[in-house]
């Protein structure tokens, strides 16, 4: 390299970032040092309204475990640190003594993330410690002690030789640690609750297994915790709302209740046709191909066909089966739907509002008819999903989780039947996401856009959508995220070290999101804008800088990530100021 090269190549490097010189590992410094934040803040909330220092003190440990083990991880598997270079297409990131790990391309392992973050999704919020939010503390608690304990052991160390063999003794300590896990977080458990769980738990390693092989280099280690561990949670929670009567956890109504189940149902279904289809087309001998191949190779395609009967069939059985399960509970539940539907005129406008957007959306203004740059088309449905969700905000908020869920549903049909070459399916989804896939969408399957909605409806699972908690998926991702990445774009300089991303373009989304939220909040109670409260204005703002940072260090995906840290910080910092 020439002196006049190298004297431009430093120039670019002063202008483009202010601490050029610091290590590529930053970013995983701050990721890290982040998730201790919200570990810390937990502390300071636990202390208020917990009795023990148990869920505390099994906090703390999976941190510093998960701290402790991430470079002995990353010594056996040599993830790509630098992120500065995510817009490059990686070949064989993940390369360590002699094999290939099947981890996404061009991010870390996120082991402090997927490890740290589920099991604070349901810590206690009050003083009457909920029983079903315990349990599942306790099962993503001993999901994680899991994981720390097949890294610690080096289990992962070879991966690619245990690709169709599932470990047994994982499965029996998966059992093991949920038993002893469960004893100790829930009071007054019945024993038959207690093997039930703990057997549901055993399918963690399963799920894991699922993610990183069957749909080989869709996640990143994090993420793939995460899934499996939402998979499981969602079989526990179903489980204990079919077993137990309704109790604080759901003080509902009869038909609100109703309504409550049948999303119950979908949610298992999701996970049953998820990871089952997955598991069963992989081994089934028909591998997918190329995620860009176009109707060509699809109609050449000797498997095309009978894959089809394989995906239609396997849908067939799934949507029986969870039918069945919910008839048990829920007499004629089709009734049951379309009796709330005529009676309540506020969730039939919301349909036919729904049915206009979604059409203008998708046929009117699709994305590749944008003459912008791709990650700007991608924000464009943020926002459209924002304004989806927006109305949600003065409807019965068990009508939007089950609508929520059939659409996460559908879209998990359409994306599996994509990558298995279901016919007339994978053409015309390419030919449609070709303008919005980047880097993040080179695996088995395309994940951002199901952790677009998984990420803005969680919120709108766990609260009413009216509340700060409810809206804050949504504006997380609708708003904030879509300030960052255009504002950062088109008129960010300064970037952080280490990162592609922006200083200006994070500060912007922060500030955005704060007023938004608060705007929807004054919305929401009927208040006035003359008089500030200052209170939610601090506790935004901490909330979202905190969050923003998250996004612009963090190589996992934001769509996933972020509104659930965000979520995080925002239910802590509520408690500690109230």
């Amino acid at each position: 390299m020439s002196l006049n090269e190298r004297n431009k190549k430093t120039v670019v490097m002063t202008h483009t970032s202010l601490f050029w010189f610091l290590s590529s590992k930053f970013p995983l410094i701050v990721e890290d040092v982040l998730v201790l934040v919200s570990v810390l803040l937990y502390f300071v909330v636990g202390r208020k309204i917990e009795k023990s220092l148990f869920k505390q003190a099994s906090i703390l440990a999976l941190a510093l475990g998960s701290f402790y083990l991430r470079p002995v991880l990353e010594t056996v598997i040599s993830f790509s640190f630098d992120s500065s270079r995510r817009n490059t297409v990686c070949k064989d990131s993940l390369k360590g003594r002699g094999h290939k790990a099947p981890f996404r391309p061009c991010a870390d392992s996120g082991l402090t993330v997927g490890i740290c973050l589920f099991p604070l999704l349901f810590v206690s919020v009050n003083m009457n410690d909920s029983f079903i939010f315990s349990m599942l503390f306790a099962v993503s608690v001993s999901s994680g002690v899991l994981v720390l304990m097949s890294i610690a052991a080096g289990n992962y160390d070879g991966l690619d030789k245990t690709r169709q063999v599932l470990v047994l003794r994982e499965l029996f300590l998966s059992y093991l640690l949920s038993l002893v896990s469960c004893s100790i977080f829930v009071s007054s458990i019945d024993l038959s609750i207690l093997f039930l769980c703990a057997t549901t738990n055993c399918l963690f390693p399963v799920f894991m297994r699922i993610c990183i092989y069957c749909l080989s280099g869709s996640f990143s280690l994090a993420e793939a915790i995460i899934i499996s561990e939402s998979g499981v949670s969602l079989l526990v929670y179903c489980i204990l709302i079919s077993l137990l009567p309704p109790i604080d956890d759901i003080s509902m109504n009869e038909g609100v209740y109703s309504l409550h189940k049948m999303s119950c149902a979908i949610g298992m279904a999701i996970v049953i046709f998820f990871f089952g289809y997955s598991f069963l087309f992989t081994f089934s001998g028909y591998r997918v191909r190329g995620n860009h191949s176009g109707r060509s190779d699809e109609k050449n395609s000797p498997y095309s066909i009978q894959n089809s009967c394989y995906f239609i069939g396997y849908i067939l059985i799934d949507l029986v089966f969870c039918y069945l399960w919910l008839n048990w509970f829920v007499l004629h539940p089709e009734k049951v739907l379309f009796n709330y539907i005529i009676h309540s005129w506020s969730a039939m406008w919301l349909i036919i509002y729904w049915v206009v957007l979604l059409c203008l959306v998708l046929f009117l203004i699709p994305p590749y008819r944008l003459n912008v740059v791709p990650i700007v088309a991608r924000k464009y449905y943020h926002l459209v999903l924002f304004f989806i969700l927006l109305p949600s905000l003065f409807v019965e908020a068990a009508f939007i989780s089950l609508c929520s869920i059939v659409a996460l549903f559908l879209l998990i049909i359409v994306e599996l039947g994509r990558a298995s070459h279901v016919y007339g399916i994978r053409w015309w989804v390419n030919d449609y996401m070709s303008a919005l896939v980047d880097y993040r969408d080179n695996g088995t399957i395309y994940m951002t856009h199901l952790y677009l909605l998984l990420g803005s409806c969680f919120t709108l699972w766990q609260h009413p959508p009216c509340s700060l908690l409810g809206m804050s998926g949504m504006v997380t991702l609708g708003i904030v995220d879509t300030t960052t990445a255009c504002f950062g774009t088109f008129s960010g300089k300064t970037k952080w070290p280490g990162t592609y991303k922006t200083m200006e373009g994070t500060f912007s989304g922060m500030l955005l999101g704060v007023v938004s939220c608060y705007l929807l909040h004054i919305l929401c109670v009927e208040c006035s804008l003359q008089r500030m409260d200052w209170h939610i204005v601090f506790i935004l703002s901490s909330s979202y800088l905190l969050s923003t940072m998250l996004e612009a260090f963090t190589t996992q995906i934001d769509n996933l990530v972020v509104p659930l840290y965000h979520y995080v910080v925002l239910r802590q910092l509520i408690i500690i100021t109230l």
